[in-house]
């Protein structure tokens, strides 16, 4: 319970008001619960929006993100977006 969605909804907090980048909040909240596993699909989700600074108007202009929106049409959600 609680291990993917509440998990990912903590991270886009904590990125969005507290100024961290997905891997420092992911270390934060595994630091302070353990075993959750966040879903790739929104791992991914929340890397594109660190990428775009959190404003999800400018995602059209990021072309990993046009391949991750062809991958996830077409039910084939791979690990697009990588850090550094």
């Amino acid at each position: 319970m609680g291990r993917s969605r509440s998990v990912a909804l903590v991270l886009a907090y904590l990125m969005k008001y507290h100024d961290m980048d997905f891997d420092t909040a992911l270390a934060y909240v595994q630091h302070r619960r353990k075993g959750i596993n966040p879903n790739p699909g929104f791992v991914q989700q929340l890397r594109v929006w660190e990428y775009i600074k959190h404003d999800w108007n400018k995602r059209s202009q990021y072309a990993p993100f046009q391949h991750w929106k062809q991958a996830y049409r077409s039910g084939i959600i791979t690990c697009i977006i990588t850090q550094g």
